[in-house]
């Protein structure tokens, strides 16, 4: 039994690659489609998406994560090679004087005849020296990549190459949390039932076998289900056996440690639904719609963290790339990265559509709803231009023919059913069944406010009521 907290919500948020981004060449304000093309083609043959799946991560977990890359020419064709590095293996580095969130030299561990030695690169040079700094002859070479060929992505905005305690309570947490499911363990496998002694008994049938400190103890090989038969150690003394109660209860105790991954999982950046999901109550169908949701959302969020640094080494990677074979690519392009977002699922498109139905959502902001990374242009694109529609009110803001004069089917009557029980039941707090109401129907917060009534505050159901939600969800 075991839990990592920051792990969870690392892995959580990790979602900006999961659809493969591309990149586009820009120049003079127009695309450079063949460029674009060779870029995009030397990424992939990198596995950059891939990878970089795993550099979010690392780079959410531990604020800050390297990629070092190598542009090399085989057989007349360029190669791009990316290597991930966690910041743990670099031992020094220098930050650039014009960008101080990237390096201008970095020395990394490395190996040479079977022994540590460090690894130093430059904008010119690699080369390796000893532990104590002399450099080791021989080993200096250009690496003919242009720059330090070394990308630092950061979770954090601040102009420093790392920031070792930005969110270090969310460390602390994953700690107590992994300690507190170590004593559930403990306590489940070996302190939850009685434990029993014995005062001058013994088994018998046993074995006296010898200590390390000359000392010697009767043994005999027993399981759960052994059935012992005791003989008195000494017949002038009387022999008694009795039993401890147990440690503590690992329901009781189990219950406990849940609530404190839940309150860490909120400290970490979660949310009510993700503590709700952990549980283990069956997801609804809105349920899993709204994780998508914040799926996206968590898109939205690591985009603008990770753009700068990626579109770093689309520059750097063609630089390289100039480098060794001069030309290749416009020497003032500008690199652009194009995210996708996760696709909605279908209880979110059809919600989405009820709001548009509604007039509470306009086309282009349908558009944005579904790919918050599309461009002006492409918004465009996909409204006609000739509609001249007024500006949609918010979500929730009453306007002509607002959603609640408008009945729910009965599918929708029914999740809204369930929301309302799980508050009840304890599964939700009454403040997210309120937004959820309001979010997924569309409802003004009074209405969602009248139709929980006061589940959650003086409401309590009866045994039986929660035996019946529990098995309606």
């Amino acid at each position: 039994i075991g839990t990592n907290v920051l792990r969870e919500d690392s892995e959580s948020k990790a979602t900006l690659y999961d659809r493969p981004p591309r990149f586009r060449c820009i120049v003079d304000g127009a695309e450079l489609g063949s460029a674009s093309l060779l870029l995009n083609q030397l990424l992939d043959g990198a596995h950059y998406p891939t990878l970089m799946q795993d550099v979010l991560a690392q780079t959410i977990g531990l604020n800050d994560f390297c990629v070092r890359y190598r542009v090399t020419l085989r057989d007349g064709a360029l190669v791009l090679e990316l290597y991930p590095t966690s910041p743990a293996r670099v031992l020094e580095a220098v930050p650039r004087e014009d960008d101080p969130r990237q390096c201008a030299k970095v020395c990394e561990e490395w190996h040479y005849d079977g022994k540590p030695v460090e690894r130093v690169w430059t904008d010119e040079l690699t080369y390796l020296r000893t532990t104590d700094g002399q450099t080791i002859e021989g080993t200096e070479t250009p690496h003919n990549q242009g720059a330090c060929p070394w990308i630092l992505y950061h979770v954090h905005g601040r102009p420093k190459l790392w920031l070792p305690f930005y969110r270090h309570e969310v460390v602390e947490l994953t700690y107590r949390t992994a300690m507190a499911y170590t004593y559930l363990d403990h306590n489940l496998f070996e302190a939850s039932w009685s434990q029993r002694y014995t005062i001058n008994l013994a088994p018998m049938g046993a074995d006296t076998q010898l200590s390390l400190d000359g000392t010697s103890a009767p043994v005999i090989d027993a399981d759960p289900a052994s059935v012992l038969q005791l003989e008195q150690v000494d017949e002038s003394k009387p022999g008694s056996a009795s039993q401890w109660k147990p440690g503590a209860d690992p329901e009781v105790m189990g219950r406990a440690v849940a609530r404190l991954h839940g309150r860490a999982t909120l400290a970490a950046g979660g949310s009510d639904l993700a503590v709700y999901r952990k549980s283990g109550n069956a997801e609804s169908a809105y349920a899993m719609a709204i994780t998508r949701e914040m799926q996206r959302e968590a898109q939205v969020r690591m985009a603008p963290r990770m753009a700068p640094s990626d579109r770093l080494l689309a520059e750097r990677v063609a630089l390289a790339c100039n480098v060794l074979v001069p030309g290749v690519f416009p020497a003032a392009a500008d690199w652009r990265v194009r995210y996708y977002a996760l696709p909605p699922s279908r209880d979110e498109l059809e919600r989405l559509q009820f709001a548009v139905d509604l007039g509470a959502l306009s086309l282009a902001d349908l558009r944005l709803a579904v790919d918050p990374f599309a461009s002006p242009d492409e918004v465009s694109v996909a409204v006609d231009a000739t509609d001249d529609e007024p500006s949609a009110a918010p979500i929730g803001v009453g306007i002509e023919g607002k959603a609640s004069d408008v009945a729910l089917n009965g599918a929708q009557v029914q999740s809204a059913q369930g929301i309302v029980a799980a508050v009840a039941t304890g599964q939700l707090p009454r403040d997210s069944g309120v937004a959820m109401l309001v979010n997924f129907f569309n409802l003004p917060r009074e209405s969602a406010e009248r139709v929980m009534g006061t589940v959650g505050r003086d409401f309590k159901p009866t045994p039986d009521e929660v035996a019946v939600a529990a098995v309606e969800t």
